[in-house]
């Protein structure tokens, strides 16, 4: 399967021995895990394949999700992830890779003890810095931002708040959550630019190697192999082509 990999390597020129910081930028399931030792994940899983494929030395840190992109723009990190969505507004911490995932919006539920919480009055918790944060703001909902996730949840379950904004893959973190916390309504969250990695603008010859390696890899089906892993099969379908994507990116800088 990687035959045509190493071909490629071989003409490209080594680029062994390169370290490389990777800031996560808190748990957001199934694209990372924060959990033990060492984070895992889809973008973990996709990471640890391209750092392989190059034999980088990549050592990851983790970072709240604002932190982590703020490493990224001042040199304290190479790249960040954690199913960060490329907007154009995030586009002042660096430079984003082809996204992985392309863009739109989906429908992501509202979370209460009470099936008859009133939203309009609640105070609903969210993870800071997110695009459900964002949603909610622009939606004219009282948004009380937490660092994290399980901050945001156990919050709701004490609680010092009255809703919950955010992915049901994320209520397991908590236990006990998922059978507490009933859906209440919905907000359409929009993906931006879709979803991407961060990289150091000071290093466009990584940005380069990363998005041929992303579209290698989605031409292998690797990368479809991966996200059926952390997504389940038809969980979501990588682009054939990353050009398309990159294409759609590019348009509307």
């Amino acid at each position: 399967m990687r035959v045509w990999l190493l071909i490629w390597l071989m003409v490209a020129g080594p680029v062994a021995a390169q370290s490389l910081t990777i800031a996560t930028t808190g748990t957001f399931p199934p694209y990372l895990f924060e959990d033990g030792d060492r984070p895992s994940g889809f973008d973990i899983d996709l990471m640890d394949e391209i750092c392989a494929i190059h034999r980088f030395d990549c050592a990851y840190v983790i970072y709240p999700l604002r932190e982590g992109l703020e490493a990224v723009a001042n040199g304290h990190a190479d790249i960040a992830l954690g199913g960060i969505g490329a907007t154009v507004e995030r586009e002042v911490y660096g430079s984003f890779t082809c996204p992985y995932r392309t863009s739109g919006s989906s429908s992501t539920p509202i979370f209460a003890r009470d099936p008859d919480t009133d939203l309009s009055a609640a105070r609903i918790a969210v993870m800071a810095d997110t695009q459900s944060h964002a949603a909610l703001v622009a939606e004219g909902y009282d948004a009380v931002p937490f660092v994290d996730l399980e901050s945001a949840i156990r919050s709701v379950l004490e609680g010092d708040t009255d809703a919950y904004h955010g992915n049901t893959n994320s209520l397991p973190l908590v236990p006990g959550a998922a059978d507490q916390l009933t859906i209440v309504g919905h907000i359409e969250d929009e993906t931006g630019g879709g979803v991407a990695f961060l990289v150091s603008r000071s290093n466009p010859r990584l940005l380069a190697i990363l998005n041929d390696s992303l579209g290698m890899l989605a031409r292998d089906g690797q990368l479809q192999d991966i996200a059926d892993i952390w997504f389940g099969e038809g969980g979501f379908a990588p682009p054939d082509d990353m050009s398309v994507t990159c294409g759609a990116m590019l348009a509307r800088r």
